[in-house]
């Protein structure tokens, strides 16, 4: 987890040179093809769930997706239980998120939704995820002006990221693979950070650590803030892209990571205007 977080906060990896990657792309060629049909395919497959009552948002839906086509790879679909356990898992994360966030806590849901998660998923992998949690809750860096907070802040959401994935890693009960796991880590990442540009506002006026505040506390100019906000999504997507160029299996989720980049850059142009 450690080595994880350490590529997560590092500068953009290093890019293979162009002649290099299109050689590679070309021999990866059918790998990707085939694999873009079974993340595809994955995604119809878990359309009927966003009819459920879980999980609660698309967004969610798409990381049981995202599992489904981890499973597909191996030669196999996820059972149904999984998949609800992946979704209840994902409504639970969120509700620890609302209690640290805001301090409030639906108190009548979080029993309904923690007896459900004992019926699917082992209680000690679930008592390790909030300890976990816990801990990274209790380091969380206060909101101040200090040459260390940007890393630290950044640091803290990478750390919850990885807790949260890894947990859900082991509930999809789908085989470790550190470059997938990275990418997958990648692409959450990504989808974070725009949820932060939503909410930055409200982040900023509670003082909470987001990639949006750790940059705004370091400086007030709109531009410094979207460039740094860009930057910051373009390394998680050169770690999507640079994975995929070496393991075709990360093409989808590189594509899916290269769309949210894309709303990524349009949002901080739209939020932080000059």
């Amino acid at each position: 987890m450690n080595a994880l977080l350490t590529d997560l906060l590092a500068e953009s990896p290093p890019r293979p040179r162009t002649r290099r990657r299109i050689l590679q792309n070309v021999g990866h060629a059918p790998r990707v093809v085939y694999c873009l049909g079974l993340a595809l395919w994955s995604g119809i497959e878990c359309l009927p769930i966003m009819m459920a009552m879980r999980p609660r948002t698309p967004l969610r839906v798409l990381c049981i997706a995202a599992f489904e086509y981890l499973s597909r790879l191996e030669g196999r679909s996820q059972k149904p239980s999984t998949r609800r356990a992946i979704a209840l898992a994902c409504d639970f994360g969120a509700l620890r998120n609302d209690f640290y966030d805001q301090r409030e806590l639906n108190r009548s849901e979080y029993r309904h939704v923690r007896t459900a998660l004992r019926r699917l998923v082992p209680d000690k992998a679930t008592r390790a995820y909030i300890h976990n949690l816990r801990l990274a809750e209790r380091n969380r860096p206060p909101l101040q002006f200090a040459p260390t907070f940007e890393g630290e802040a950044v640091e803290y959401r990478n750390r919850v990221l990885v807790l949260s994935m890894d947990w859900l890693h082991g509930i999809a009960k789908v085989s470790w693979n550190a470059a997938l796991f990275q990418a997958l880590v990648a692409l959450t990442g990504l989808i974070q950070l725009v949820d932060d540009v939503l909410d930055w506002e409200d982040d900023w006026n509670h003082r909470r650590p987001s990639y949006v505040t750790a940059l705004m506390i370091r400086s007030s100019k709109p531009t410094e803030t979207r460039a740094g906000l860009q930057l910051r999504a373009r390394h998680f997507r050169d770690i999507l892209i640079t994975t995929s160029d070496e393991h075709p299996e990360a093409s989808p989720l590189a594509i899916a990571g290269i769309l949210v980049w894309a709303l990524a850059v349009v949002l901080t142009k739209v939020r932080f205007t000059v």
